[in-house]
């Protein structure tokens, strides 16, 4: 079998600039191909569209006023969020075969990833009660905290493309 070449095995050489003469080594990186990021993206825009639509709807005119009556447009807003859960969870799923295995042995990024892996495991475990086991009592508390841990994702997972990967020449300096 040929061994990769270093571009193929994920191995670009970092600037000259930024390395300390006596650590001018290859640097890892593990960005994920375009497609699996828009695999994931456009099903999170949907999740975070349609669960912010239907708080809005619920809490302003439908279920969650004093009439207590639901807007038409809840269950459609729900059947909405549904289908982009699952969309994301296949989306997670193709990250998980390869681009968090590699990114975890790279070192780089790991409180950002173990916060995006507990939030999505606690996002889908609360919808799951929602729908199938939460008691009536508790109903209130689990959309809360699926709706704050739904709303916290987008902006753990943005900030966990722009943080800076550390290179190996800034774990040396430190």
């Amino acid at each position: 079998m040929r061994r990769p070449s270093p571009s193929q095995a994920g191995l670009v050489h970092a600037p000259r600039a930024r390395l300390h003469a006596h650590a001018a080594r290859p640097v890892r990186t593990n960005p994920a191909p375009r497609w699996q990021r828009r695999l994931l993206d456009w099903p999170l825009l949907a999740l975070l569209a349609s669960g912010l639509a239907w708080i809005a709807v619920h809490y302003l005119i439908g279920a969650g006023t004093e009439e207590g009556l639901p807007h038409p447009s809840e269950p459609w807003l729900m059947k909405l969020h549904g289908a982009g859960g699952f969309a994301a969870l296949i989306a997670l799923g193709s990250f998980l075969s390869l681009h968090v295995p590699r990114g975890w042995r790279g070192g780089r990024r790991r409180a950002s990833a173990i916060a995006l892996l507990i939030g999505w495991a606690i996002a889908a475990g609360s919808a799951w009660m929602l729908y199938y086991a939460a008691p009536e009592d508790w109903r209130a508390v689990i959309g809360l905290l699926h709706a704050a841990v739904g709303s916290a994702l987008g902006a753990i997972l943005l900030a966990h493309r722009r943080l800076p990967a550390r290179t190996e020449a800034n774990s040396l300096a430190e």
